[in-house]
């Protein structure tokens, strides 16, 4: 064999095993590059969840403070969900003493049918959760962003729910769902949950500092002698006394709302009206005398306010006191009969004369 021959030879070995050895570098090269960029694609994920997390509960604080009304912060929460995920609606039911509040965004176009959906699974859930029955009757509907088209026939494909907790108690669920099939990942779910609870831990806490306030005020309420109670600015009962509970001849321990006072009063006492306009008009109202069973009251209502961080006056509700008049009114009868009793006395020795 020439040496011209093996030297081609060897020239073309080596030339094979170079293209080799830099083909499988660049495939190894290629993915080394490719696990790089989906790890960093995940990253960009994780840190992306995480600012929305962040943006979120800033957002929670800024604008909710230290409020205790769950419906604005769901709404917040609710709000701001499509700069994360994808959906067609996102809606919450809470439960309220008189109704079942369902509250949807739409952000596309659905049909009635999608709405009713939700909504059914959304009752079955708080069933399941509370071992209670909840029906559509007692459903009151608030809807807002899309409008409905009925020609648009598609059905619920991708759907989950998150409980709302508050202090260990299941006050509602929180739905989000699309059209699509398969559209939610579990750590999108895990997210929203997460951002859910610590707004739930966060209501919870606050509302343990104010049951201990407000454990405070009963104890002080309820030693006074006059009938009183303070409501909030939708007129549910917060702080009442047994002497109010005693002007209207309810039992001590029962739960008392606004309608027990309303049935009780008989059109004596117009006391939702007056507490309207108390406080809708930041004005005191004091009553006549009014008898209840057999007692005499004077009634006083109040609307209860402070001033804010920036000097406004705010109202928060409002507060009525039942005065025992009884006695005054006793001693009042006893003076008048003593005096008609005296005049009449005085009088029929004068007749005797006259005659």
């Amino acid at each position: 064999m020439s040496t011209s021959l093996i030297l081609s030879l060897i020239i073309s070995a080596t030339s094979i095993y170079v293209a080799v050895f830099f083909f499988a570098r660049s495939q190894k090269l290629g993915k080394d590059i490719s696990e790089k960029t989906v790890k960093i694609t995940e990253k960009e994920k994780e840190m992306d969840s995480k600012m929305y997390e962040l943006a979120i509960l800033k957002e929670l604080g800024d604008r909710v403070g230290y409020s205790l009304d769950i419906h604005q912060i769901i709404d917040v929460i609710t709000g701001s969900l499509h700069q994360f995920i994808g959906y067609s609606a996102v809606s919450y039911m809470l439960i309220e003493p008189e109704k079942v509040l369902f509250k949807v965004h739409l952000e596309k176009s659905v049909h009635r049918g999608f709405l009713d959906e939700i909504r059914d699974r959304m009752l079955k859930s708080l069933s399941a959760l509370l071992d209670k029955e909840f029906t559509k009757s007692q459903v009151e509907e608030v809807i807002s962003g899309a409008i409905l088209i009925e020609a648009l026939k598609e059905p619920v494909r991708s759907f989950f729910n998150i409980p709302l907790v508050i202090a260990g108690k299941v006050v509602g669920v929180l739905t989000v769902a699309d059209t699509q099939v398969g559209l939610y990942k579990e750590d999108q779910m895990t997210i929203l949950y997460k951002i859910t609870n610590q707004a739930s831990q966060a209501v919870t806490k606050l509302q343990e500092v104010v049951a201990t306030e407000q454990g405070k005020l009963n104890a002080m309420v309820e030693s006074m002698a006059d009938g009183i109670f303070m409501t909030d600015l939708d007129y549910r009962i917060l702080v009442i006394n047994p002497a109010a509970k005693k002007a209207i001849k309810v039992p001590e321990k029962k739960e008392v709302t606004i309608f027990d006072f309303i049935d009780n009063l008989g059109g004596k006492f117009d006391i939702k009206g007056r507490l309207e306009e108390s406080v809708k008009l930041k004005k005191e109202y004091v009553s006549d005398r009014i008898l209840l069973g057999e007692r005499f009251f004077q009634v006083f209502v109040s609307p209860v306010k402070n001033f804010s961080v920036l000097g406004q006056e705010v109202v928060h509700g409002g507060v009525v006191i039942f005065h025992d008049v009884t006695s005054e009114v006793e001693v009042e009868t006893l003076r008048k009969d003593f005096t008609s009793m005296l005049v009449h006395e005085l009088r029929s020795p004068l007749d005797g004369i006259k005659k």
